[in-house]
């Protein structure tokens, strides 16, 4: 019994010296800015702004906010009313799609006459060409583009409101 004993007691020292070093290795690569990549989309809080180096498409499938009744319609960039835009990109099977849902709504509320917001959904095939021509490989992302449709932000993860708020008064300041 006091082999098995000293056994498990080796283990879970064992066990906790590894723990805490992996974890000291996460936290430094976290803090760690010089080895993410130019334009790195991880995480909101460190997005930084890009260059208009992504291809934007000639047409694009907008999906009415409600969940339960998209209502889908094809649209090209040309025809915009010209404002900044907010795109969407997100799934109905996305827990942190649907947590940022409130804070989108929100951002709809108070910047809905200074930009046009699109929501674009995983759900929808006829959104497919938009996920492949501006590159989404994860939801949600985020995307703002001036009024020129060049993009200057592009995001993912779980949507915050200060992070927002701060990027579109920039845009309106710059306009």
């Amino acid at each position: 019994m006091s082999k098995f004993l000293i056994i498990v007691v080796v283990n879970i020292l064992f066990f906790s010296v590894i723990s805490c070093d992996s974890e000291d290795k996460l936290a430094s690569s976290e803090n760690s800015d010089s080895k993410m990549p130019k334009g790195y989309v991880g995480s909101l809080y460190k997005a930084e702004p890009l260059s208009g180096s992504l291809k934007n498409p000639e047409t694009i499938k907008i999906e009415s906010d409600n969940i339960n009744e998209p209502i889908v319609e094809e649209k090209k960039l040309n025809d915009f009313s010209g404002k900044p835009r907010f795109i969407e990109f997100w799934s109905p099977t996305c827990m942190t799609c649907l947590a940022s849902k409130p804070v989108v709504h929100g951002l709809k509320e108070d910047f809905g006459e200074e930009f046009d917001f699109f929501s674009l959904s995983t759900s929808d095939y006829q959104s497919r060409d938009a996920f492949l021509d501006y590159g989404i490989r994860a939801v949600p992302t985020f995307i703002i583009e001036d009024s020129q449709g060049e993009i200057i932000f592009k995001a993912s993860g779980r949507a915050k409101n200060e992070v927002f708020q701060a990027t579109f008064e920039e845009i309106l300041n710059t306009n």
